[in-house]
């Protein structure tokens, strides 16, 4: 399976998934598409928390594989993982501590989410995606990816639909 990059832009009533293909370049990539009228979007740490708390819990056995975040704190990235770590593989009673972890951070304003990456599976399919602030998209492809990736734009343009 291809693993594919793709970014998500705002148009006049959407928000849509557009694949970058290999041999382009990522800017020439985006400024072809601010020049079809697209805009670009950001996805702020709190969307990208909901985003991660509705994987997690309405897909069936879904591992929380990264959170990575902005500021380079290595010791505050350690205890992510290791409760992301106990999430995965002890008690999935851990997510409500790390999402308070993600919580306190993000009230006390120290460090915003970068990018987050989760994987499941349906009907026996890997789901393998990640979301970055940028709208930057990884995935790995596969038949039902799409209907996954229009899902996951649904949920996010119902949170930054007032920007269209």
């Amino acid at each position: 399976m291809d693993n594919i990059q793709a970014k998500l832009f705002l148009n006049e009533k959407d928000l849509v998934v557009k694949e970058i293909p290999k041999e382009k370049e990522y800017y020439t990539f985006v400024q072809e598409y601010i020049a079809k009228g697209y805009k670009q979007i950001i996805v702020p740490s709190d969307i990208l928390v909901e985003l991660l708390k509705y994987i997690f819990l309405s897909r069936d056995k879904s591992n929380i594989i990264a959170i990575e975040f902005l500021e380079e704190d290595e010791d505050f990235q350690e205890e992510i993982n290791a409760l992301i770590h106990k999430v995965n593989n002890e008690d999935r009673g851990y997510f409500v501590s790390l999402l308070d972890k993600i919580d306190y951070v993000a009230q006390e304003q120290t460090a915003e989410i970068k990018k987050i990456r989760f994987k499941y599976r349906i009907d026996s399919e890997l789901i393998d995606i990640s979301i970055s602030i940028n709208g930057l998209l990884n995935y790995r492809n596969s038949t039902i990816v799409t209907n996954e990736l229009k899902e996951i734009s649904q949920f996010i343009l119902d949170r930054v639909g007032w920007l269209i």
